[in-house]
């Protein structure tokens, strides 16, 4: 075979991996969704030029959201990381080609082994780098069982994290741009901004709340999802669902089944303080089940208790119970009085009795 011969089929075989490299395969690659055939793919066409490089850069600028796009660019613009792995690949070590033509095979798998293996620093760098950045710039709040946080935004808005829950935001652009996710539990007291600039809260199931001031609790576990409007104004966007508009008093609450279904929630009427007076120190009872309880229990501290008959969870009381400075062990025990029942602990089971 000829020289010129050999030229084609290396080009030909660059041509066939760049048609196959697209927009959306550069997305993926990125987010961790690629299979381990396209990495390699992707990687090598990366690493074999600046022009690549700078092809997937304008693939990037054509995302619509900002946070995601800064985010991709950086990763992308670490020039001098694909640099050093490209020059890495493509320089012989002293005595390769003569090695290779005394032994073809060896040397041929020698290349490869330095060409993956400059791939390989290269990403670790590059992810070294990207841990420094998201660690600068998005901020990252959680709370331990049982434990209650108060936390204070960048632009003066206030938020009460409940046990067993995280929030997080960005500070990219070099500021706040009022918008939070939510895991678990939290109440938002949301200052006004003399720019008028909504306040966004993402959370796990899909939902969007958005205000401009106004106070709300906000429930997200894998079992249930509940918004409650203590003041102000929220327009609440749930996925294949119209908007909903809720005024003080409104709650909107998805639960089992329906947080898979595009059924439209009801807005039902409530008094607010019994869904935020956690944030006070004590759980408001208003005609709650026992079962209720026993949810809030799990679900903030992280213990289990069962019942010897389930009749006991359809059990409603009114009242409150404290829960400053208690642990679970002396909730527990007040649960139990507050419905007149027997904590019956076996071994590591609590029972609750009559």
């Amino acid at each position: 075979m000829g020289k010129g011969t050999k030229f084609v089929l290396i080009d030909l075989k660059r041509l066939l991996r760049n048609m196959g490299i697209s927009k959306d395969l550069v997305i993926r690659f990125f987010k961790n969704n690629c299979s381990p055939q396209e990495e390699r793919e992707l990687t090598n066409w990366l690493a074999e030029s600046d022009e690549n490089i700078q092809r997937a850069l304008r693939w990037v600028e054509s995302l619509s959201d900002e946070d995601e796009k800064l985010f991709l660019k950086l990763m992308l613009s670490s020039g001098e990381v694909w640099e050093k792995a490209s020059e890495s690949m493509d320089q012989d070590l002293p005595g390769d080609k003569v090695m290779a033509k005394e032994k073809p095979f060896r040397g041929y798998i020698l290349g490869h082994m330095r060409r993956y293996a400059a791939i390989f620093i290269a990403f670790v760098v590059l992810s070294a780098t990207l841990l420094f950045y998201y660690k600068l710039n998005y901020i990252h709040i959680a709370t331990g069982y049982g434990e209650i946080k108060n936390i204070e935004l960048p632009d003066g808005s206030k938020v009460v994290l409940n046990g067993n829950s995280k929030l997080h935001y960005s500070l990219l652009h070099g500021g706040f741009n009022r918008e939070v996710w939510l895991e678990g539990e939290g109440f938002f007291d949301i200052s006004h901004t003399t720019d008028h600039r909504k306040f966004k809260v993402f959370t796990e199931s899909g939902k969007t709340i958005e205000v401009l001031g106004t106070e709300f609790t906000v429930l997200e576990r894998s079992d249930i999802s509940r918004v409650v409007l203590q003041s102000g104004s929220i327009k609440l966007s749930i996925p294949e669902t119209e908007d909903l508009m809720m005024q003080p008093g409104d709650l909107v609450e998805i639960s089992g089944n329906q947080l898979h279904t595009a059924q439209e929630p009801e807005k039902v009427r409530v008094d607010p303080e019994t869904y935020s007076s956690w944030t006070t120190g004590k759980w408001k009872l208003e005609g709650t089940s026992l079962q209720e309880l026993l949810q809030k229990v799990e679900s903030c501290y992280g213990v289990q208790v069962t019942v010897d008959d389930k009749a006991l969870l359809e059990r409603r009381v009114s009242g409150s119970i404290p829960l400053t400075d208690i642990g679970s062990d002396t909730l527990l025990q007040d649960i139990a009085d507050l419905f007149q029942l027997k904590l019956i602990r076996n071994d590591r089971e609590l029972i609750l009795s009559k």
